[in-house]
């Protein structure tokens, strides 16, 4: 039987924000195995879905470059050993020069990309160099290169270099394109439209939401259509068209963009989007319960946000005046507000 150590548990907490115990009984009964203790948790109606789309165990930076006509824009991922190095301005240049010649070279692969040259040095040789020079490995890990000359490329860096979004967009306004990306950024967006999501992945969501079904006890006459209304849920959660508008909820990205259009007289196409994260946050997840603890603050945001805690359930453990209105958000609001506009915010003090 496979050791269940505590930072496992940890692990398979922060990733279903279920509780401590539960993801002990979970990986017990599992045999250590992340993904069958995520599925166990999720069948049990004890987690949410997992975000499994992966945080690496590295710090760096996710920056971009779109040249000035706004029809060709690259992102690219650079990793480091410390987020020290990762905030210098040595290394931050080293990320855009990379994604800047991504643009001009437009290279096929990763391999490509290194073995192309800028100012007489391969793109390797200049990542060997900055290692040297700055004393941590650096590595370079990935990128996504968007070439649009009928329409434009949009890109959204938030909190420094920690999430990137690059949006491929026919029609629309620039703003519109921000919007997009932000929303991307926030929701943590995995497909563009329903057709994208791969049939073996919404095989196995409808597994798990069918043994959750009856785990509920509810009768097997009618778990086939609660099954089709959970997914329908699930479409909402990770297509882009598909999602609550961050800005105005009661719209769907898809009519948002839509309504745009028709106040412009034409048509509006979202082509593609990349997103690159390059988080190792303590956590992602907050429960009710938890005790959370303000490390930086922002204002009325923070009164707001503190207030909605509070009325969650939460313990706060800071000294403010709580009269910020009191929003009817659910976990997953706040989760996206708290990332939206700083995620640094949320920590669980262990």
């Amino acid at each position: 039987m496979a050791a269940i150590t505590a930072a496992l548990v940890k692990d398979l907490r922060e990733r279903t924000g279920a509780g401590m115990m539960d993801c002990k009984k979970a990986l017990v009964a599992c045999d250590g195995n992340m993904d069958a203790a995520i599925d166990f948790l999720r069948e049990k109606g004890l987690a949410a879905a997992a975000k499994k789309s992966g945080r690496i165990a590295a710090e760096g930076a996710v920056l971009s470059y779109v040249n000035e006509a706004g029809t060709c824009g690259a992102i690219v991922e650079v990793n480091c050993e410390t987020d020290f190095v990762a905030k210098t301005d040595d290394f931050k240049a080293l990320v855009v020069s990379i994604a800047k010649q991504v643009v001009e070279v437009k290279p096929a692969d990763l391999a490509a990309l290194l073995a192309s040259e800028k100012d007489g040095m391969t793109i390797e040789a200049m990542v060997t160099a900055a290692t040297a020079k700055i004393g941590e490995k650096i590595s370079l890990r990935r990128f996504a290169l968007y070439n649009n000359p009928e329409g434009q490329v949009i890109s959204y860096i938030h909190m420094g270099g920690k999430i990137g979004v690059l949006v491929n967009m026919v029609g629309g306004t620039v703003e519109l394109g921000k919007d997009v990306a932000m929303q991307i950024a926030a929701a943590f967006t995995k497909y563009l439209k329903r057709d994208e999501v791969p049939t073996d992945e919404l095989e196995h969501e409808k597994a798990v939401l069918t043994e959750q079904a009856r785990n509920e006890g509810k009768p097997e006459k009618i778990i086939e259509k609660m099954v089709l209304g959970r997914i329908g849920k699930y479409y909402q959660e990770n297509c882009l068209v598909d999602q609550a508008y961050v800005k105005e909820n009661k719209l769907s990205v898809g009519q948002h963009v839509a309504e745009v259009a028709k106040s412009l007289g034409g048509e509006i196409s979202i082509a593609k989007f990349s997103g690159h994260n390059c988080d190792v946050f303590r956590s992602s997840w907050v429960c009710k319960g938890d005790i959370v603890d303000f490390i930086a603050l922002n204002d009325n945001v923070s009164e707001w946000m503190c207030t909605k805690l509070i009325w969650e359930g939460f313990t706060i453990l800071a000294d403010f005046d709580f009269e910020g209105p009191i929003s009817l958000w659910s976990k997953r609001e706040i989760e996206h507000f708290a990332f939206f506009i700083n995620r640094d915010w949320l920590c669980i003090d262990e």
